[in-house]
């Protein structure tokens, strides 16, 4: 079983691999030209009208360009967790924007790698919350309540004046309250 699990992460690596642009391939860069207030502009428009995974090489750019920026950064993690869940219509049905379960994982790695960079870039314990509370809604959507409970404490400690993260907290807390106590 386990050589069948092992294979078959190869294959979709491989997979992976063969479809990423090479240097000198058809599927150029569509940021590699643009400034980084253009980029971000597009990034944002597509974001916006509901097409996060054709924002992402925009983000991509604009972090590269910002990497000292934690709101480059966030944006960038935003988009790919909701390209992680983008839905498409394809012949009448609708269904996941993404190809694979393999590409959706590697875009909710993408999110946490870029919300962690985030927060090594954050200065003020305001933006700092809303790198740590954007984190714990992530792990919420994706079905890591405990976790997301973590992050949203974290997030309130820095910023408990902000109603939404207050508001999270206090759901995610009462969903793990068991025989009148909070699961810490």
């Amino acid at each position: 079983m386990a050589a069948i699990v092992i294979v078959t992460i190869g294959i979709g690596a491989g997979w992976l691999a063969s479809r990423a642009p090479r240097s000198g391939s058809k599927l150029a860069d569509p940021a590699a030209a643009l400034d980084v207030t253009r980029a971000h502009e597009r990034a944002m428009d597509l974001a916006r009208g509901g097409d996060p995974l054709g924002a992402l090489p925009y983000f991509r750019h604009v972090v590269a360009l910002r990497s000292d920026s934690w709101n480059a950064h966030q944006n960038l993690a935003g988009a790919a967790g909701n390209a992680a869940q983008q839905a498409r219509t394809h012949l009448g049905k609708v269904e996941i924007a993404t190809r694979t379960s393999i590409e959706r994982v590697e875009l909710m790695r993408e999110t946490i790698r870029e919300t962690e960079a985030a927060e090594g870039v954050v200065v003020t314990p305001g933006d700092r919350a809303t790198v740590l509370f954007e984190r714990g809604r992530a792990l919420q959507t994706w079905g890591f309540p405990i976790e997301a409970l973590a992050f949203f404490r974290l997030a309130y400690a820095n910023a408990p004046q902000r109603p939404e993260i207050a508001a999270s907290l206090r759901a995610a807390q009462e969903a793990f309250v068991t025989f009148g106590r909070v699961v810490e």
